[in-house]
């Protein structure tokens, strides 16, 4: 009876960790969401590694198991977790959004109210969508990984 006792108290333990993860990744989305808001269209045009930032994020694969930099921009939360993010701008190339070779994901905000064609009229131009992939490390070493898509 102690030793299946233990084991309950381990597992709720250990659940315990993996939803502490989880709402600290909620608050890694939100600083990056604020680090994105924060930069002009320009800015995102280029790559910058030591921003953990990505302008090409459609040319090739991103694996977070294997991904390096991690550190650049970690904040270590009131409960020792340690969060940081990537963000990944959807292009398979650098610079503007509007270059003709540059293929990019976006989102295309349109109006009911204006425009010859009811409901199709451009209100906000184009958007490109963004990755954004948070690693919450916690106590035991536990590690939870959440994205998020935004524009």
């Amino acid at each position: 009876m102690i030793r299946q006792g233990s084991s309950s108290q381990m597992i709720v333990g250990n659940l315990a960790f993996k939803e502490g993860a989880e709402a600290a990744a909620d608050f890694g989305v939100e600083r990056a969401r604020a680090w994105l808001t924060s930069k002009t269209g320009a800015q995102l045009e280029a790559s910058d590694p030591a921003v953990i930032y990505v302008a090409n994020g459609l040319s090739g694969n991103f694996d977070p198991l294997s991904y390096t930099t991690w550190d650049a921009l970690e904040q270590v939360d009131s409960l020792g977790q340690r969060v940081t993010f990537i963000v990944h701008r959807l292009c398979d190339k650098t610079g503007s959004i509007t270059a003709n070779d540059n293929l990019c994901i976006l989102f295309s905000e349109t109006s009911s109210k204006e425009g010859i064609d009811y409901g199709n009229a451009p209100v906000a131009g184009f958007m490109p969508y963004y990755r954004v992939t948070v690693r919450v490390t916690g106590p035991r070493n536990t590690r939870s990984y959440v994205q998020a898509l935004m524009y």
